[in-house]
């Protein structure tokens, strides 16, 4: 019993040590740029969000891009379908908040809900 409570406090020792790195959605994997080289000498932050917009918006128009493609990560990942109909025996819910209801709290798989055509309230 010992043992495990020592092990135990280590590892929360360990994770509250490291608790700093992380808090961010990149998990430490861009490296930190200082402020003066964060933009250029003549752009603001709306011009220079202007521009990446742009560089987007050339990427899927171009032939690099397809709406219609196969997703990459689609076949590694495992994912679940949800169906949402207003016929009962054609869907799996007959509401969307109770599909996203029927999620749980931490959910560790891609889910798609796929919504059929109808007025939904």
């Amino acid at each position: 019993m010992f043992r495990f409570r020592a092990v135990a406090f280590i590892t929360i020792l360990l994770i509250l040590l490291d608790s700093g790195r992380g808090l961010c959605h990149t998990k430490g994997l861009r490296s930190p740029r200082p402020p003066s080289e964060q933009y250029p000498e003549n752009s603001t932050r709306e011009g220079l969000m202007e521009q990446q917009f742009m560089l987007w918006v050339r990427f899927v128009g171009s032939l690099r891009h397809s709406a219609f493609g196969r997703a990459v990560n689609k076949a590694s990942f495992s994912s679940r379908a949800l169906t949402v109909d207003k016929n009962p025996s054609a869907g799996d819910f007959t509401t969307i908040q109770a599909a996203v209801d029927s999620l749980p709290l931490i959910n560790l798989v891609r889910v798609v809900i796929k919504v059929n055509a109808g007025t939904y309230t």
